[in-house]
């Protein structure tokens, strides 16, 4: 099995369990270099509309992909919630494109005492890539720890 079709092989949606999860843009369009792109993306990310039952513990949103970490809330499903999240912004966003690639990326964070440092993981995102020198330099993230 190849492509988006093994992403989702062995995806389990369980309540309470916490996912890092990572989706990119289509064709990997660097589409939140822009501030009111991003700052729509924010918006979306914190809405009640988007996150229902689930808690996004931690997200950041680079240019072409966006990282979050979310405590699946009861009733949901990961498949919904990016469904809600992709589908909110791709409104919001009204471009004549598409936004989001189709898949996307889930990995279930077993241990609590894993839970903080996938957190930092996704905070430092913009160090890695080079786009900031410190976290407190780059706009767009947030997490439940400040």
């Amino acid at each position: 099995m190849k492509g988006h079709s093994a992403l989702r092989l062995g995806r389990a949606s369980i309540e309470n369990q916490v996912y890092l999860i990572t989706f990119t843009t289509h064709q990997r369009a660097p589409l939140f270099s822009e501030l009111s792109s991003s700052q729509i993306l924010a918006r979306c990310i914190e809405s009640r509309g988007v996150t229902k039952n689930s808690e996004v513990l931690c997200w950041v949103i680079m240019p072409d992909h966006v990282h979050l970490l979310l405590r699946l809330g009861v009733g949901d499903t990961l498949g919904n919630f990016v469904l809600r999240l992709k589908s909110s912004s791709t409104r919001r966003l009204e471009l004549p494109h598409p936004v989001w690639a189709r898949a996307y990326h889930d990995r279930a964070i077993r241990k609590e005492d894993d839970i903080l440092p996938a957190a930092r993981y996704i905070v430092a995102n913009p160090l890695r890539s080079g786009i900031a020198r410190k976290v407190g330099d780059y706009p767009y993230w947030n997490s439940v720890w400040l």
